[in-house]
């Protein structure tokens, strides 16, 4: 069973990592508060609550998404293996495109 959870969580991560290296599309909370863009050149534009937007980079890293702010420190989000994003106090989905 363990096994089985891994090569799962192997083929979730090589799905995140085809064309160009990163992630593409829009994840958002199931209320639409938070939303991630992401964009396979390694930019995400995320979007908060009251509309503000700010767009980083971002690293795959394994079964984590680090988003970098430009002080050096990162947010780390990790892929599950329904293939959504944790960003530690929600999850979000993607959303249909």
């Amino acid at each position: 069973m363990r096994r089985i959870g891994f090569v799962l969580l192997f083929v979730v991560a090589l799905a995140f990592a085809g064309c160009g290296g990163g992630l593409e599309g829009t994840y958002s909370d199931e209320m639409g508060v938070v939303t991630y863009e992401f964009s396979s050149d390694g930019k995400v534009m995320i979007t908060g609550p009251f509309g503000n937007a700010v767009q980083l980079d971002y690293e795959l890293e394994g079964d984590r998404v680090l988003v970098k702010a430009s002080e050096g420190a990162a947010q780390v989000l990790t892929i599950t293996p329904e293939g959504h994003l944790d960003i530690g106090l929600a999850v979000l989905k993607k959303q249909d495109d």
